[in-house]
């Protein structure tokens, strides 16, 4: 009669770390997950980011940084955008209704709805003419 040998019983240790890496395999699922299911808010910052905040900017990289964060996209080259501003600003100081100067934008930039436009010029006085 032939027998079959018993196996070698597992030995406490191997359990103990085959249920340690489960556990570490289990709970870097469930970060990753949860990671993907509540993205930073946005108003949040990285380190990167804290150090280009507006407050360490000059006024040209302010008014582009709050640019961005209102969803104003630029389709014209930023010191362009910066000179439009800074003429809005001029023509604020010199008498002219805000009504009017959002009007220009709109007719000189076709692709901005008057929101967007209002939106600049609110931008561009917080900048650059706060007095005004």
């Amino acid at each position: 009669m032939t027998t079959t040998p018993n196996p070698q019983p597992i030995r406490g240790g191997a359990v103990l770390v085959a249920v340690v890496i489960a556990l570490i395999v289990v709970a870097a699922v469930s970060v990753s997950y949860w990671k993907r299911d509540h993205p930073a808010p946005k108003g949040s910052m990285s380190g990167s980011q804290a150090a280009n905040s507006p407050a360490k900017m000059d006024k040209d990289g302010r008014f582009l940084w709050l640019l961005s964060e209102e969803g104003i996209e630029l389709t014209r080259p930023a010191d362009v955008a910066v000179n439009d501003a800074r003429s809005v600003c001029e023509r604020l100081e010199g008498g002219e209704s805000e009504e009017q100067v959002i009007a220009d934008i709109v007719d000189g930039s076709p692709d901005m709805t008057g929101d967007t436009a209002a939106d600049f010029a609110d931008i561009a006085r917080e900048v650059f003419c706060p007095e005004v």
